[in-house]
């Protein structure tokens, strides 16, 4: 009787055992991993996601390409001021006092802004206007730069003045031509004038 119940008990040990053994070999076949057929990391013999996927694109929010899903900045980020920089051949014609800074033979540029966590900032530089070089902050929104002009201590009818602003600029379609429209108040406190003229600016791309 204890021969046969030691059989038993030695037989229930061997099943035990190869259970074990079963279920550690051909039990839970579950693979972690990334499962997103579109993820720069995707496990194609993965079974369950584990978090782990990985999205190349960009990812600044204030870009027009912006990829509300990438998660790893390749960067493909494409700003609205992107299509405006460069330089520029032209002319910028003015009416009454500020006629003197009018000319029909002017070099411009367009350059990204000083502050570089703002990326849709841009000068725009005018050269050899009425002898001076104007700087003028513009912000890129969608097709169009809108211009703040603020020149201090400008040469005006042999006096010193101020002309302060402001306007849009636009590429034509084929994106070689920019026309700006900008609205100056001249002001010259000595002589008393206060005097508001709208200019055109207008240049090829070079």
């Amino acid at each position: 009787m204890i021969k046969a119940q030691n059989f038993r008990f030695l037989a229930g040990l061997c099943f035990l055992a190869l259970c074990t053994i079963c279920f550690n070999a051909c039990g839970d076949d579950d693979v972690e991993g990334c499962t997103d057929a579109a993820a720069d990391n995707y496990n194609p013999e993965a079974t369950v996601s584990d978090g782990s996927c990985v999205y190349s694109g960009c990812t600044d929010p204030d870009a027009e390409n912006y990829d509300p899903q990438a998660t790893n900045d390749d960067g493909s980020c494409v700003y609205a001021r992107d299509k405006f920089i460069g330089s520029y051949f032209g002319g910028f014609t003015c009416p009454g006092l500020l006629a003197i800074i009018s000319s029909d033979s002017i070099f411009f540029s367009v350059a990204e802004g000083l502050d570089a966590d703002k990326k849709n900032e841009v000068i725009v530089t005018l050269n050899n206007v009425g002898g001076l070089t104007l700087d003028l902050t513009a912000t890129a929104e969608g097709d169009q730069l809108l211009i703040e002009a603020e020149l201090l201590g400008v040469p005006i009818s042999g006096v010193t003045g101020n002309v302060v602003g402001s306007g849009t600029a636009v590429l034509d379609s084929t994106g070689d031509e920019i026309t700006a429209t900008l609205e100056l108040t001249v002001s010259v406190p000595l002589l008393g004038i206060n005097d508001t003229q709208t200019c055109t600016l207008v240049g090829e791309r070079q």
